[in-house]
C-alpha cells in the first residue's frame, strides 16, 4: 500500500468506461470487470474492493491510497480516482450478517488508510474470485474475513418485530411516490419518533436515507432487466430519470447510464 499526500498523488489519467458482470441480490450487490474513476460518494454498504493492480481511493480528508484491496465502511464519502483496474467490488447491506461481518473496522471509518489496512489480506484474492462464478465470490469473500480477521461468523439478531413490518411497508409504497415517516408508523403502530430510532439502530441509516437507498436498488434492479432509465426511476418512485441520476451520482459516484455494458446476473 502507497500513502499519498494531496501534494504527491498521482496525477490523472484517461478515463475508460466501466464494464463487467453484476450480481444483484437481496442485500448485497456485486460487480467484476473495469474499474474507473468516480466522483465523490457514500452510500449505505460496506464495500469490499479486490484489485489486479492498484485502485486509489481518496477519503473525504483527501487522504489518498493506492491499493489492490480494501474494505470501505458504509456511508463513508470516498471517490476513486487514476488508474482504472480489473476488480471485483461488493456492496454488503449493513444490516446483514455478512454486511455486519465485513464492516467491523477498528478505527477512524472515514480514513482511506484503514480501508485499506482492513483488506490488506485479500490482496491476492483478485486473481482467484476473477476465475470464480459469479454467484461463489461472496461465499469466497467471506471465508476470507472469517480465516484472517478473527471473526467469528455468528449470526446476525433479530431485528424488533415492527422494523420487519415497517420494511414491508415501505416496499409496498416505494413504487407510489412519496414515502412517509408518519404513515409507515401508523401501520406498525408506533409514534414517528420510536420508529425512527428503531430504524436508525437496526438498519443503519435514518428512514428517509433507506428510503433513498431502497429506490436506488429497484431502480438498478429495473436497468439491469433492459428497461429505460425513465421507466426504471418510476417503477422506483423517483420523480424522473434526473432524479435517479443525481442520486446514482450521490450513492456510487456514476451515472446509472454507467450500467449499459454492465451484464446484469438476477437469477438464482
Amino acid at each position: 500500500m502507497i500513502v499519498h499526500t494531496p501534494r504527491d498523488r498521482p496525477g490523472p489519467v484517461p478515463r475508460r468506461t466501466w464494464r463487467g458482470e453484476a450480481l444483484l441480490r437481496p442485500g448485497h450487490l456485486i460487480y467484476r470487470g473495469v474499474v474507473g474513476p468516480t466522483g465523490t460518494h457514500a452510500h449505505h454498504a460496506v464495500q469490499i474492493l479486490a484489485a489486479t493492480t492498484p485502485v486509489s481511493l481518496i477519503d473525504s480528508a483527501d487522504r489518498t491510497v493506492n491499493t489492490t484491496a480494501a474494505v470501505i465502511a458504509a456511508n463513508s464519502r470516498h471517490r476513486i480516482s487514476g488508474n482504472t483496474a480489473l476488480a471485483v467490488m461488493v456492496y454488503l447491506d449493513p444490516s446483514t450478517t455478512a454486511g455486519q461481518l465485513a464492516g467491523r473496522l477498528d478505527g477512524d471509518p472515514d480514513d482511506a488508510r484503514l480501508w485499506a489496512d482492513a483488506g490488506a489480506h485479500l490482496t491476492e484474492a483478485a486473481g482467484t474470485l476473477a476465475d470464480l462464478p459469479i454467484t461463489e465470490v461472496l461465499p469466497r469473500l467471506l471465508h476470507l474475513l472469517i480465516a484472517f480477521g478473527g471473526h467469528d461468523g455468528g449470526s446476525t439478531p433479530p431485528a424488533h418485530s415492527a422494523v420487519a413490518r415497517a420494511v414491508a411497508d415501505i416496499e409496498r409504497r416505494l413504487p407510489n411516490g412519496a414515502v412517509r415517516l408518519d404513515g409507515v408508523a401508523a401501520t406498525v403502530g408506533l409514534s414517528p419518533d420510536r420508529l425512527a430510532h428503531l430504524l436508525t439502530a437496526e438498519l443503519g441509516l435514518p428512514f428517509r436515507a433507506y428510503v433513498r437507498w431502497r429506490r436506488l436498488q429497484i431502480a438498478i434492479a429495473h436497468v439491469a432487466a433492459g428497461t429505460t432509465l425513465t421507466a426504471a426511476a418510476h417503477a422506483a418512485g423517483f420523480a424522473d430519470s434526473a432524479h435517479l441520476t443525481r442520486t446514482s451520482h450521490r450513492t456510487f459516484g456514476v451515472a446509472p447510464s454507467t450500467l449499459a455494458k454492465v451484464r446484469f446476473h438476477t437469477g438464482a
